[in-house]
């Protein structure tokens, strides 16, 4: 997988939906904290566009759809440091 940052992963997928994309996994955001999208480049590599959006500041109604516990991922990394 390939992937870049961007600083909008939302502005990127509405000014690349013009092109002839194969779109593998629309925005959506992560429970870790990234809001990510999926495509495959002519080649047929899995591309990862995202960025880090702040987990504590989102709405319940997230366009992915699923309620996330981020709770338990936060304990975790936090035993890391």
């Amino acid at each position: 997988m390939i992937e870049f940052v961007v600083d909008n992963v939302d502005r990127e997928y509405a000014r690349l939906r013009r092109f002839p994309i194969d779109w593998v996994k629309p925005p959506s955001t992560q429970p870790w904290g990234n809001r990510s999208l999926y495509l495959r480049d002519p080649d047929g590599n899995l591309v990862n566009l995202y960025s880090r959006v702040d987990v504590s500041a989102r709405s319940s109604d997230d366009s992915d759809g699923l309620e996330h516990d981020t709770s338990s991922a936060r304990r975790r990394a936090g035993a890391r440091i």
